[in-house]
């Protein structure tokens, strides 16, 4: 506690020498913020640098840094921002030296379980506490099925069975009739600890009396959860709640580690998280404590319910909060029309001068941003097929093969049960291209089918010309179906042929039966399809069936296992020449291409990209369409969450911006007319597609 610290000074020497480590020069604002040394917040527009400037800044106090015992902690609330960091400090072999002792780079739930959470329960007064796994859909997935499979657990299923019935006679087309899997789903998603009291809230339940056997039914199953060692990511910040409650004088022990903290992607961070970061690191009590974000692109919080007795402390930004308001990904048109829609009426300025096509500057005449205007009957497909031609004629083929161009919406996946009314089309981004499967877009999709795994285990043993490939995916897809039977959870998914001969260990009958299935499958002159999945399922059935001889585990429900089994409309996995059913190939009458992505507004927060068709989709309302005088500069009162993606979809694009919107919404006649002249007034081009 004695060492001698005192923060280094970021001089002009300094600032030089990042700037030829990096190849950037930092003036004006960024300048002010790179030698601030005062704690405080940045507020930083999209495309404003803010990674590079804290990188840049990083490396100057690592450079400088002289404490052994004591170091720099970097905070992110996402993993992808957490990356982007450490990506950035490795360019710099002195910023380097901050992922080692004693300093932390790391996300915020990373840091609450390695220094607050983890050293509680290894030190638990009543014997340490087992942590398997620190995984939210790993603990709903097996509290669910020890509900299904435990009769003392009789309470929950009957409460879930009358509340099920309860929603089908209150149903309507918003609100559809619940099953009481459904239901149960819900409850499993109550079982977070909340507070040092490590407490459960089933109050949106109406359960509150602890003596109810739905409530003690509750509380077992969570004593059950921690005994396995299954805990939720919020139960960490929980068990740091205890932590400090038992130990007041922690968090001072906390700062005296890490005298210097540095806060990214501040604005997602959730009000539980808020908290905990505040307790921790208040803003007068740190040597420094600096904070970084953009509070018009919160698009996170609030999509998971915080519980009512969360406060929101220490707000970001705070009032005296720097700004960084000039943005290299974009020029000054772009700028000023999504400074229209940010819901802090922040005026951005765009710097960027980017190459379009073959030229430099700001799209002018026929080269320009673009709303496409469609009616019913031409929603599907027909604007990718328009924003694919406007690319194809602005951009020249070096920058189709290399650039970025995506479209997106605020609502990717199909409603689901939800009624499909006329005038609420297009709900999703499916309904502008139905072959779009919302789970390939995603980083890490997995298979969700047994059908998946064995093309996947196909097209392994085609691209390398062997089977082991093949096997690990068969039985990775295995130990997915026996874990859906009842099996207790295998872990980690390394090795999973090892993890299966060691699962069957003792029962070498069923050891046999799973190695002949991996082979015949593994070993198909064909890939699977639906003239002979019947005669696979008929041998994946027996294999379960071989599986639950003699009382092993066997689940109540068969829905999951059913689902499991059948052959899909159409599998996620397929062969490589085919193109991933997130991406659009359009093809240009001039024989060139352009691949557009197609995801969700969600997906792409934090990305780059040359060009971006924002898609209108349905969302209790039109998300674009009901507040489309916004696009004209005009004012209209639009949802806080709704006005903040659509500020993040219209800063992503570095050249062309355009937004994709049903015609009906300018109205008809000479209203539809006004409208469009007031949108070309500001610049925007109008194309409407015919059908």
């Amino acid at each position: 506690m004695s060492e001698f610290f005192s923060l280094p000074v970021i001089n002009d020497a300094d600032i030089f020498w990042i700037e030829e480590a990096l190849g950037l020069r930092f003036a004006g604002e960024r300048r002010d913020v790179l030698q601030a040394l005062d704690s405080g917040d940045v507020e930083a527009c999209p495309g404003s640098g803010k990674t590079t400037l804290l990188v840049a800044k990083l490396a100057i106090l690592a450079r400088k840094w002289t404490a052994r015992s004591r170091g720099i902690c970097v905070l992110s609330y996402t993993t992808v921002a957490r990356d982007e960091l450490e990506k950035g400090v490795q360019r710099v072999p002195e910023a380097a030296r901050l992922l080692t002792y004693p300093h932390y780079v790391g996300t915020i739930h990373g840091f609450v379980n390695s220094f607050l959470a983890l050293p509680y329960l290894r030190s638990y007064h009543m014997g340490p506490i087992g942590v398997r796994f620190i995984d939210d859909d790993r603990c709903r997935a097996v509290a669910r099925r020890i509900v299904w499979e435990d009769d003392r657990f009789e309470p929950i299923r009957k409460f879930a069975i009358m509340r099920a019935q309860s929603s089908s006679r209150k149903a309507t087309a918003g609100a559809p009739k619940k099953t009481a899997m459904e239901v149960v789903s819900e409850l499993c998603d109550a079982l977070e600890y909340r507070g040092a009291e490590l407490g459960l809230d089933l109050s949106a339940f109406q359960l509150k009396d602890p003596k109810l056997p739905t409530y003690e039914a509750m509380t077992e199953l969570r004593r059950r959860l921690r005994r396995l060692g299954y805990f939720f990511h919020n139960d960490m910040f929980a068990f740091g709640e205890r932590l400090v409650a038992e130990a007041p004088q922690y968090p001072a022990l906390i700062r005296h580690r890490f005298p210097c903290v540095f806060m990214d992607e501040m604005q997602d961070t959730q009000p539980l998280h808020a908290a905990m970061l505040s307790r921790l690191f208040p803003k007068d009590a740190c040597a420094l404590r600096q904070r970084f974000g953009d509070s018009d692109q919160a698009i996170y919080d609030g999509d998971r319910g915080e519980p009512e007795a969360v406060p929101v402390v220490d707000a970001f930004p705070d009032a005296q909060a720097r700004s960084l308001p000039r943005s290299n990904r974009f020029g000054g048109w772009i700028a000023a029309r999504a400074s229209a829609v940010a819901p802090s009426r922040r005026v951005m300025e765009g710097d960027a001068l980017h190459r379009w096509g073959t030229l430099k500057g700001e799209p002018t005449s026929s080269r320009g941003h673009t709303i496409f205007l469609f009616g019913p009957e031409a929603m599907h497909e027909r604007p990718l097929q328009a924003f694919g031609a406007l690319l194809c004629r602005e951009f020249d083929g070096d920058t189709l093969h290399h650039g970025v161009f995506t479209a997106i919406g605020r609502v990717h996946a199909p409603p689901g049960q939800r009624a499909r009314k006329a005038d609420q089309l297009p709900h999703s981004v499916r309904d502008y291209w139905n072959r779009y499967e919302p789970d390939t877009s995603r980083r890490t999709a997995r298979p969700r089918v047994l059908a998946d795994y064995l093309c996947l285990a196909h097209h392994r043993r085609t691209e390398s010309g062997e089977l082991g490939p093949a096997i690990t995916e068969l039985a990775l897809g295995l130990i997915h179906l026996l874990e859906a039977c009842g099996a207790p959870e295998f872990g980690t998914r390394h090795n999973p042929l090892r993890q299966l001969r060691a699962y069957a260990s003792e029962r070498p009958a069923l050891w046999q039966a799973i190695h002949k299935w991996l082979w015949d499958c593994a070993t198909m002159s064909t890939p699977p399809n639906p003239a002979t999945w019947p005669v696979i399922r008929v041998a994946t059935e027996a294999l379960v069936r071989s599986h639950q001889e003699g009382g092993w585990h066997r689940s109540r429900q068969m829905e999951p296992i059913d689902a499991f089994l059948a052959w899909p409309e159409e599998a996620i996995v397929r062969a490589p020449e085919q193109p991933p059913r997130h991406l659009y190939v359009h093809q240009g009458e001039d024989g060139r291409s352009v691949n557009i992505r197609l995801g969700s507004i969600h997906s792409v927060k934090g990305q780059t990209h040359t060009a971006t068709l924002i898609l209108d989709t349905f969302f209790h309302s039109c998300h674009i369409g009901r507040h489309f005088r916004l696009l004209a500069g005009r004012k209209s009162p639009m949802a806080l969450d709704a006005q903040r993606l659509l500020y993040v979809a219209m800063t992503r694009p570095s050249h062309l911006l355009c937004v994709a919107l049903r015609a009906s919404h300018l109205g008809e006649g000479k209203a539809a007319l006004g409208w469009e002249r007031r949108l070309q007034d500001v610049g925007w081009r109008i194309e409407h597609i015919a059908p």
